[in-house]
């Protein structure tokens, strides 16, 4: 009976070593983590920060052509916050 019981929390133990590597590798790969951006030079639309709040809303900064957006996007809606002229930042640059 004794034994039963060590093979399990063995098996256990395995089970979710198992898990928790799958997620550091998912987590690794980015992959549960919202959209990917690809930069395309060609595009009028970029992506220049994204910036998480909280697990259900997010600050996205992107530019469209010469303006600037800042969206607060959660699971409801989308909030424009502000729209400017764009100027380039340090963060900006490649």
């Amino acid at each position: 009976m004794n034994d039963n019981y060590y093979m399990f929390v063995l098996a256990l133990a395995v089970v979710l070593a198992a898990l928790y590597i799958v997620v550091l590798v998912l987590k690794k790969m980015g992959i549960g983590q919202g959209t990917h951006y690809t930069p395309h030079n060609d595009k009028q639309l970029h992506l220049l920060e994204t910036k998480s709040i909280d697990i259900k809303r997010k600050l996205i900064r992107v530019r469209n052509g010469e303006t600037e957006h800042l969206i607060l996007s959660g699971p409801h809606n989308d909030i424009m916050m502000e729209s400017k002229p764009y100027k380039e930042t340090k963060t900006d640059k490649k």
